[in-house]
């Protein structure tokens, strides 16, 4: 590992231990946590906070979002490498200052190759009542049941960060109150692809709430449903679709 001093978080040039990244390789994820980013910002999963995050293959360190970056322009220079104690080791940026919701559901979740965290407007709305959310709409099916980590206040202490592992559990989302919410996958785009449909699922919800109760799909329905969504294919249908309208969008088409 060679530290590189300078003004502020140190800039760190690493090979990793036991890890085959090559540098096209670390620059293909790089733009990938940018890319899953500003698409949540351009969806409105995301404000002017939030973050992404992957596991690089083969180690125990992550890539993320730096702190300040803006959401709506993040690029792969945004991008910082952190470890699971969510110590700086690679950047010229400060990391979230909720690092810790990535490192210790990381840490909980050896099956979890990506997190995004979520300030999803309608999604939101289940954690301010206390209701978890059940799938409603067909594509919520995808998600399954999601439960509520009660605390609102911003994760920034691993005994926090540890309480949400626990809440989130073997599950795929978590509702952090009337904070915001967080998915986690197997990549990115699975981690995409369940954070669009929850919000849909929830604001389905909302709006069928006008003209009379909705009722949940059975566990039958469920699991019908989620066998024929719930494929690589379909979180790729849906990343490829929403990078297009986001790179539309920044050439002003």
């Amino acid at each position: 590992m060679v530290m590189v001093a300078g003004h502020g978080p140190a800039t760190v040039r690493t090979t990793w231990e036991g890890a085959q990244q090559t540098v096209s390789d670390m620059a293909a994820l790089k733009e990938k946590v940018a890319l899953a980013v500003r698409m949540s910002e351009w969806t409105g999963l995301m404000d002017n906070s939030g973050h992404a995050s992957i596991r690089i293959p083969g180690t125990d360190r992550i890539l993320v979002n730096s702190r300040l970056a803006p959401r709506a322009r993040v690029t792969a220079d945004s991008i910082v490498t952190v470890d699971l104690a969510g110590q700086l080791l690679e950047g010229d940026a400060l990391p979230p200052v909720e690092i810790v919701m990535h490192t210790e559901v990381y840490k909980a979740r050896p099956d979890v190759g990506a997190v995004l965290h979520l300030h999803a407007p309608c999604t939101t709305l289940f954690g301010m009542v206390g209701k978890p959310m059940e799938p409603y709409y067909f594509r919520g099916a995808a998600v399954g049941r999601v439960p509520i980590y009660p605390d609102s206040t911003l994760v920034t202490r691993p005994e926090q960060g540890t309480a949400l592992a626990r809440t989130l559990g073997d599950g795929r989302a978590v509702i952090l109150g009337a904070h915001g919410s967080l998915t986690v996958g197997a990549g990115i785009e699975e981690a995409f692809y369940l954070a669009v449909h929850m919000e849909g699922n929830a604001r389905m919800y909302k709006d069928a709430c006008c003209i009379g109760t909705p009722q949940p799909l059975s566990p039958e329905q469920c699991q019908a449903i989620f066998v024929e969504v719930f494929k690589q294919e379909r979180f790729l249908k849906l990343w490829q679709y929403y990078q297009t309208k986001v790179t539309m969008a920044a050439a002003g088409l």
